[in-house]
Parts: C-alpha cells; structure tokens; sequence
C-alpha cells in the first residue's frame, strides 16, 4: 500500500502479504498514520514473484478536523458510555444519541480540545436497544459516527 499528500509522490504506507490463491480475494488495510487531515491518496503497487509490478487506480480519501470516533466503551453498555475521540484543533461540536428511527434522543453541546478527548455520558434512562452516536463539527457540519448497545 503507498499514501500520498499531494497524489504525485507517494510513500509505503504498508505491506500486505498474498494469500497466493488464484481466486478473488478480499485485502484490507487500515493506515495508522496518526494527524491525518485534508485529503491523502492511496494506490496498491502489486508485486509478482518474478518483482515486476503494476499500481492501482488512486483513491482519495478526505480526513476531517475531527477523527472519528475511536471508541465507543463500554459497548454494550449499561449506564455509562464513553466516548474517545481525536481532535487536530480546538472544535466545537454537537454530541447526539440517536435511535435507529433516527430521533435525537439527546443532544448537547462539547468542545473538544486539541488532541485524544474523552466524553462520557449518562445513558442510564435510554431503553435497551441499539443507537447511534453522532459528533457533528459546529463548523464544517462534519459528521462521524458509531453504533452501541444499550442493556
């Protein structure tokens, strides 16, 4: 795998080794490149066993100010549910729980600090079921999400 800032000059971004069948596969990668911001571009270079090589078309991939969600603890959940996330800058954001019907059950205002921010919040009262979270940048009106489960 090769990333890339700008789409001309890329970098190895990683390895994935085959799994030498003949058939259709599934590969995935997950860049753990930490900041990642604006838009980044990653092509596959294949390499035969002989070493010669092909790339793959590019594909972007636009990075928000606010990271997504990297954690939604604990899942499922009782009373409590903790939220980490990683912000590139100071944000404001909204904070919304919503049910799979898509009513906003609750909704507050944060800010997010520069950094690994944790958010916890009282669930207590929501019915078992599943939700989603949303943290919404006041700002730019980017969304990330996740789902949990409420006991």
């Amino acid at each position: 795998m090769e990333a890339s800032l700008n789409g001309t000059t890329f970098y190895k971004a990683g390895t994935i080794s085959s799994k030498g069948n003949t058939y259709p596969t599934r590969y995935s990668f997950q860049d753990a490149a930490l900041n990642k911001t604006g838009t980044h571009f990653y092509r596959l270079k294949m390499i035969d066993k002989d070493g010669s090589f092909t790339y793959s078309e590019v594909k972007s991939i636009k990075f928000s100010d606010i990271k997504s969600l990297i954690n939604v603890f604990p899942n499922p959940a009782d009373k409590i549910l903790n939220m980490t996330l990683n912000s590139e800058t100071l944000e404001n954001v909204t904070l919304a729980i919503s049910n799979l019907q898509g009513q906003t059950l609750l909704q507050k205002g944060k800010v997010l600090e520069k950094g690994l921010n944790t958010i916890t919040e009282d669930i207590h009262s929501l019915s078992k079921g599943t939700y989603i979270v949303t943290i919404k940048n006041i700002k730019t009106g980017e969304k990330t999400l996740s789902k949990f489960q409420k006991l």
